[in-house]
């Protein structure tokens, strides 16, 4: 069972790092460990996000559970991939579930696909678990199956929630994870929207039923959004704060202020990886790209050992 103390116990741990300068980004400050406040959410946020769930709210995803091997006492990592056409799994895919099933974390994959057919590749890298869901639903459709499913195999679970938007991890997981306070762990943090963590990665010690109850708000398992816009003002800038009505919650790396707005995976990310960060947001190489210096960042994942992105 989760513990149930509300907000953040951390004060006095939280301390301020610079991320350094790289050729093409400023050095910028960072803090570390930081227990989460929620703001006052304005009219106006209520009423954004209840036009958003009444006209992008759609039917929930149809999804298999293939299989689910019995890992009692393991911490587990459910992992959310898109693969929407059949062919070679992603690179990034690969190297995620290797780094993880390397630390030890038993790996529950929920992908993302046109076909069920395609899960017979990702099985054949030694899953612990497997899910297909349709295409539809975003991340979030994927976390929620996950999550119940680990519940009702094991009843309480420590689990780590991640998507594919990250490349990585480039350092160990359980460290950081294991400096957190917190029962809830947000990777990383921002104050878009609202104080929130970063949806792509965050960590759940002791998930269990009264811990979906609660959070159903957010891990829907009735509808889902087809849209980047209403998951990120339903879910993803939600989480957090839902979270700390019933537990201890908190970020290891995020802004230095409630004044700060910077989004430091994309403003700083080889810094962020220098100073102990894991990930690298895929964006950088896709949708951003013509931001980053591609040459420098495809050399980065090279020395970080990760193969070339497809």
């Amino acid at each position: 069972m989760m513990r149930d103390s509300a907000g953040g116990r951390a004060d006095g741990l939280t301390t301020i790092v610079t991320l350094p300068a790289t050729p093409t980004e400023p050095s910028r400050p960072i803090a570390r460990l930081i227990p989460f406040a929620p703001d006052r959410i304005a009219p106006a946020l209520r009423a954004k996000r209840l036009a958003a769930f009444v006209r992008r709210a759609r039917r929930f995803p149809d999804h298999r559970q293939i299989f689910l091997h019995p890992r009692p006492g393991r911490r587990w990592a459910v992992l959310f991939c898109y693969q929407p056409e059949p062919g070679p799994i992603d690179p990034g895919h690969r190297f995620t579930i290797a780094r993880l099933q390397a630390e030890g974390f038993a790996v529950l994959v929920v992908l993302a696909a046109r076909d069920a057919a395609q899960g017979d590749a990702y099985a054949a890298l030694g899953l612990d678990g497997l899910i297909v869901k349709g295409l539809s639903g975003y991340d979030f459709s994927g976390y929620t199956l996950g999550l119940q499913a680990l519940v009702a195999a094991f009843g309480t679970v420590d689990v780590l929630v991640m998507n594919d938007s990250v490349l990585g991890p480039f350092h160990p997981l359980v460290p950081l994870i294991d400096s957190a306070p917190w029962a809830f762990t947000g990777f990383l943090s921002n104050n878009g929207v609202e104080p929130h963590f970063n949806s792509f990665a965050f960590f759940i010690r002791g998930a269990d039923r009264r811990f979906l109850r609660r959070m159903r708000s957010v891990f829907l398992d009735r509808v889902a959004f087809d849209g980047q816009s209403p998951v990120a003002y339903l879910q993803e800038t939600r989480m957090a704060r839902v979270a700390a009505r019933h537990y201890s919650a908190g970020s290891l790396f995020g802004p230095v202020s409630r004044q700060d707005m910077t989004f430091h995976y994309l403003e700083n990310p080889e810094g962020l990886v220098e100073i102990g960060y894991p990930f690298l947001k895929k964006s950088i190489f896709t949708k951003f790209a013509d931001t980053f210096d591609q040459h420098r960042y495809a050399m980065l994942l090279d020395r970080l050992g990760h193969d070339p992105l497809a």
